[in-house]
């Protein structure tokens, strides 16, 4: 279950620069490489990204590399934006708030 809380992808994304830097973060966080994760998703965030799927996935990486504030900081980000359908690694939807909200509660163990 955590796997799905922490890597979603947005469901019919467009192939744009961004998905493809997304599908990049998303490999290096399968292979636990959360440094090249994080190099990829905190360059797309500071360059005014704020779609969740890039939001919660580096908020993914805070809580594996243990800045449970940092993810907390996030994933209240992503419930302050629009509530969108997501598509988790295995395909199963899922809303952007459901996961963030799981992710403060597994922040806060």
């Amino acid at each position: 279950m955590r796997s799905i809380l922490a890597f979603a992808a947005l469901v019919a994304a467009p192939l744009t620069a961004a998905a493809a830097q997304d599908q990049v973060a998303f490999r290096a966080i399968t292979k636990a490489d959360y440094t090249a994760a994080e190099t990829q998703l905190a360059a797309q965030v500071a360059a005014g990204q704020r779609e969740p799927g890039v939001l919660l996935n580096l908020a993914a990486v805070y809580n594996k590399t243990g800045r449970a504030a940092e993810a907390v900081a996030l994933y209240r980000m992503v419930q302050s934006e629009q509530n969108v359908l997501m598509e988790t690694a295995s395909g199963a939807p899922i809303w952007s708030h459901d996961v963030a909200t799981r992710g403060m509660t597994l922040a806060s163990r």
